[in-house]
């Protein structure tokens, strides 16, 4: 008897679990207003449950709730900043963004939006794309010079003040076309940074990148590819993928020495306009609109789509 009513508790225990993680999946706006003009291209999850999402002509974050919709400046527009790729550490507090062809790194203090650290790549022609946060360092693309810069980070998160960034060129079988955007969004599937995935927009192809060495592998996709791969976010055993100019995200998995994948699903959304960069949010993902293929005009709209995952 005591047995049955164990399971009883734990089967309702799971049902009413499930309609929970439903109910807040109801309750995630579908889509999320930008303020106008904002031109945004990267997102990341931030304190509190918020989203936050930058401005590439601005140099501004907006702070938004995906529950309600509602947001704010975070850090106001700035002129001469660029935001594009940006990425939250929870150890620190701390909002790393890069700064697109500013050639700059600025790190943000998430709570109030102040500056903590202004960091240059000390390299003409850069394009400072995205980032990614292991647990020893940050690193960050470049897509029109074929190389990653890393800045080491300590156990909380944190780095040294008179830290610099680390130029790591890449080699091996990483394909740089100049003039075109090359690497772009990255990610890495285990805490320790043991090794990187990166996208390059231009060829289409998905490189396993040593962050030590710089040395990159192409990782065998089959008859697929991610042309137009933009921001990417990995999820449990699976990458996202966003190819921005065809309104899609793919999901890939791979084997285990992570050399070969697997395109399997590809999801899309009506309202999806040139998306640029995901965050998930429970059981769904949101992308920002950045509408690359529509004139960045002081009245012009912008957005982000949720796309459920299941």
């Amino acid at each position: 008897m005591k047995k049955f009513a164990f399971l009883l508790a734990i089967s309702f225990f799971a049902i009413n679990a499930g309609v929970t993680s439903a109910a807040r999946a109801c309750g995630l706006a579908d889509t999320i207003d930008l303020p106008d003009g904002f031109n945004p291209e990267g997102v990341t999850n931030g304190p509190a449950g918020s989203l936050l999402v930058g401005s590439i002509a601005q140099g501004a974050v907006y702070e938004v709730s995906p529950f309600t919709g509602v947001g704010s400046y975070l850090v106001p527009p700035v002129e001469g900043r660029n935001a594009v790729g940006m990425k939250w550490d929870s150890r620190s507090d701390f909002l790393y963004v890069a700064g697109g062809p500013t050639g700059k790194v600025y790190v943000y203090d998430a709570i109030d939006g102040t500056d903590i650290a202004i960091l240059d790549v000390a390299a003409d022609g850069a394009m400072v794309n995205d980032v990614v946060i292991t647990k020893q360092a940050a690193y960050f693309t470049d897509s029109w010079r074929p190389v990653l810069y890393r800045l080491a980070l300590g156990f909380d998160g944190r780095f040294d003040e008179d830290a610099q960034l680390e130029e790591i060129a890449l080699s091996g079988d990483f394909d740089f076309e100049p003039g075109e955007i090359n690497g772009n969004g990255i990610v890495s599937p285990t805490c320790n940074g043991s090794f990187l995935i990166m996208v390059n927009s231009y060829f289409g192809e998905l490189y396993k990148v040593n962050p030590t060495t710089g040395v990159a592998d192409v990782i065998d996709l089959g008859d697929g590819n991610v042309q137009f791969g933009d921001g990417m976010l990995w999820v449990g055993k699976r990458l996202y993928v966003v190819l921005n100019m065809i309104n899609q995200i793919a999901e890939i998995t791979f084997d285990k020495d992570y050399l070969s994948g697997e395109i399997g699903d590809i999801l899309t959304h009506e309202d999806l306009d040139v998306p640029a960069t995901i965050a998930r949010v429970g059981s769904s993902l949101y992308a920002v609109n950045a509408r690359f293929t529509t004139p960045p005009l002081p009245d012009t709209t912008y957005s982000l789509t949720r796309v459920p995952l299941f």
